[in-house]
């Protein structure tokens, strides 16, 4: 027979459990130590400790605690950044696997469900006699004496749920609110008047609080110390400004915001009702594909420019011819070589950099995916140039799929396979954005300069020295921001170019962290407020930068998502900044051909400014 000790986490399960232990001579087992169907064959009373939901109808005892002093023990635990522990912004919003303090009390009330009963934490504390009086009639069996009982250990865990974290009033207000209906069914009184209209700040500060220490426990483990301290500092100071900007605000001046508040999201809805209408033809189509060949096949056909955004953000027609697939290659188009002063160069012992000895030590980067063949021919070249030690690879989630986890996994063995630096693994759908713009971070921490490559770019031989080479001859020049080894058909007589691009780059740590934390809260905004700043930023001399970008033009995609490389891009042309191509090829893109997972067959890329080649040709040009 199952007796279920249930309560809302933090709510004093130990001291209760404790109690029946030395009180009743129960022992008491945890839902995870064993299963359910050994329990309901045993014909002897079992006590099974539960944070769940009710899942039959068992008796069942029920301890329930003030929610305010259950929060205050969660942030006891928060602040003692105790990892196995829930944040308790989580827990105040009901986002913790428990769900939500009323809600979980009201599932077991009961109102709704028969034999159960109801202890409060408080009577436990106040009046222990009547309390153990209670169990005994509950449970159909006496209690111990008194002295059986070891009332040392109970005064100690008396003293804990005694004990209290502090919280602010606008925080006590906040619960209060949110869980007012049960709380006055069991005589939890309010401390404060509510006024509603003072919690929306409290709520947006704790949002960015929680989004902010989600952010930190996603890291991998050996880069969180470092990021903790700076994130947390940001917090402080965005706490600051908000508690001083409240306190100047006046009646009217909140009123204000309020309305604001209402317009956006007037506009919010309105938005979502045109987008409705334009995808409602669509969806058909759409459902009828599989749906990672529409994505990959939409994804190359935009970048290819046989596609471009609309005002709703929908891939539409650009005017071009279509072709019939991206990856196949029709058998009467000849595909270019690459260029023979290209062949000639790489194919050369001597090279500009040859004789270059390094100054700093140059990071490097690795990004890398599903293509473990690709990751290894990149490691295999930097392992040639001996330069392996200050190699770092950061690996994608798997976004919660079994398969593509088996692939990772494949991946991460091919990095563990090589004496590099390090390896920094995301986990689930950390998302790719989120880890270049944190990686970016890591590595400016470890080097002075530092080169970033996806798996699809191929190091040639002098790859290493080269950008050691530039990045040198770059770092006092303040119109410069980056190198980078692909010189799309560039003219040889420029120097320097509007263009900055996202794979084979390298930059230094004194250029980069000066833009590192617009780039960071672009990332953060919204999307409304993304768009707004965009909007402001493309003055006329702004736009003229940026429209020299071959192959993919910043201004039709950066004003309808945000792409790290394109923010990059218009931050670096605010500031009045240039971007330079190595002074010989340093990187071959190998993202095509019919083994790539990337752009396939498609002759486009194949032309300038692209020049890319597949994996299989690679090493013609190392």
């Amino acid at each position: 027979m199952i007796v279920w000790l249930a309560s809302y986490p933090h709510s004093g399960s130990r001291f209760l459990r404790t109690l029946l232990q030395q009180g009743f001579d129960l022992p008491v087992s945890s839902a995870s130590e064993i299963t359910y169907s050994e329990i309901t064959q045993s014909k002897d009373l079992h006590v099974v400790e539960t944070h769940d939901e009710p899942q039959d109808k068992a008796k069942a005892i029920y301890l329930i605690r003030d929610p305010r002093d259950v929060i205050a023990s969660a942030r006891r635990d928060t602040d003692t950044q105790d990892t196995g522990a829930i944040d308790y912004r989580d827990v105040i919003l009901g986002n913790s696997p428990f769900g939500s303090w009323a809600d979980h009390v009201k599932s077991w009330s009961p109102t709704y469900r028969a034999n159960t009963l109801f202890l409060t934490c408080e009577e436990l504390l106040e009046d222990l006699p009547a309390a153990i009086e209670k169990l005994a009639g509950f449970l159909g069996r006496e209690s111990k004496p008194a002295k059986s009982v070891d009332q040392t250990t109970l005064e100690e865990l008396g003293a804990e749920l005694s004990s209290h974290a502090y919280l602010t009033p606008e925080i006590i207000t906040l619960i209060e609110v949110l869980n007012a209906e049960q709380m006055a069914k069991f005589g939890y009184l309010p401390r404060t008047a509510h006024k509603r209209s003072n919690l929306i700040p409290v709520m947006q500060e704790l949002s960015i609080r929680l989004k902010i220490a989600h952010m930190e426990r996603a890291l991998p483990s050996e880069t969180t110390k470092a990021d903790l301290t700076s994130t947390d500092m940001l917090a402080r100071m965005k706490r600051a400004e908000a508690e001083a900007a409240r306190a100047r605000m006046s009646g009217a001046e909140l009123a204000a915001e309020l309305e604001s508040l209402k317009s956006e999201l007037d506009r919010a809805h309105r938005r979502l009702g045109q987008l409705h209408n334009v995808l409602a033809p669509r969806w058909k189509n759409i459902f009828s594909l599989k749906p990672l060949r529409f994505v990959m096949r939409m994804r190359g056909l935009v970048k290819s420019g046989h596609l471009k955004f609309d005002e709703h953000g929908i891939p539409v027609e650009a005017g071009h011819q279509d072709h019939d697939s991206q990856h196949a290659t029709d058998e009467t188009t000849k595909l270019p070589a690459a260029p023979d002063n290209i062949q000639r160069k790489t194919g050369q012992s001597a090279s500009f950099y040859a004789g270059w000895t390094q100054e700093k030590p140059l990071g490097i980067a690795v990004f890398a995916y599903d293509r473990a063949q690709n990751l290894e021919a990149v490691l295999e070249s930097l392992k040639l140039q001996d330069a392996l030690s200050t190699v770092h690879v950061f690996i994608d989630g798997d976004q919660g799929r079994p398969a593509k986890r088996q692939i990772i996994d494949r991946t991460e063995e091919i990095a563990r396979s090589y004496d590099i630096a390090g390896i920094h693994r995301q986990r689930g759908n950390f998302g790719f954005r989120k880890m270049m713009i944190l990686s970016i971070k890591r590595m400016f921490e470890m080097y002075e300069h530092a080169l970033f490559l996806e798996d699809d770019c191929f190091p040639t031989r002098h790859a290493a020295k080269g950008f050691s080479c530039e990045l040198s001859a770059i770092e006092k020049d303040d119109g410069i921001f980056s190198v980078y080894g692909h010189h799309f058909g560039l003219e040889q007589n420029e120097e320097s170019f509007p263009r900055f691009q996202g794979w084979g780059w390298a930059t230094t740590r004194d250029k980069m962290m000066s833009i590192w934390p617009d780039l960071r809260d672009c990332y953060m905004m919204s999307e409304d407020d993304y768009l707004d700043f965009v909007n402001r930023a493309l003055t006329p001399d702004v736009e003229a930068r940026l429209r020299a970008t071959p192959g993919r033009d910043p201004l039709n995609t950066i004003t309808n998502f945000f792409a790290w490389d394109e923010t990059v891009a218009l931050l670096t042309a605010m500031r009045g900044m240039s971007h330079r191509p190595s002074r010989e090829r340093l990187i071959y893109n190998f993202g095509m051909g019919h083994s790539s997972t990337h752009f396939g067959a498609n002759p486009v890329f194949r032309a300038p400014p692209f020049n890319m080649i597949t994996p299989d040709e690679i090493w013609d040009h190392f």
